[in-house]
């Protein structure tokens, strides 16, 4: 699949050292910018697109989760919050999460 951001490389799914997988653009290339600061990393390559499978604020989400939300599907996770693929977006998805109701009494 073509990324939908550059419209010109593949998409991927790459695994980091830690076994966190991440889908993104074959242009995405993340390197330390500094050996020595651990927290210097910067994307050396052409295209800025992933979208990695554990999500902080969403949680984690299967390859078929993934497949869902690059085919213009919605995600709902177990809280009932949802996930869509957003190119606009800093984190290239949009997370909507559901409506809390309180009770209210006098």
């Amino acid at each position: 699949m073509l990324c939908p951001l550059c419209k010109e490389n593949e998409l991927e799914v790459r695994e980091n050292k830690k076994g966190e997988q991440t889908l993104c653009c074959s242009e995405y290339k993340p390197m330390l910018a500094d050996d020595d600061d651990k927290d210097s990393w910067q994307n050396f390559g052409e295209c800025e697109f992933r979208i990695p499978f554990k999500n902080k604020v969403f949680g984690k989400m299967s390859l078929d989760d993934i497949k869902a939300i690059m085919s213009g599907d919605v995600v709902e996770n177990s809280d009932g919050a949802t996930i869509e693929l957003d190119i606009d977006s800093k984190y290239f998805t949009k997370i909507n999460f559901p409506t809390k109701k309180t009770k209210f009494e006098i």
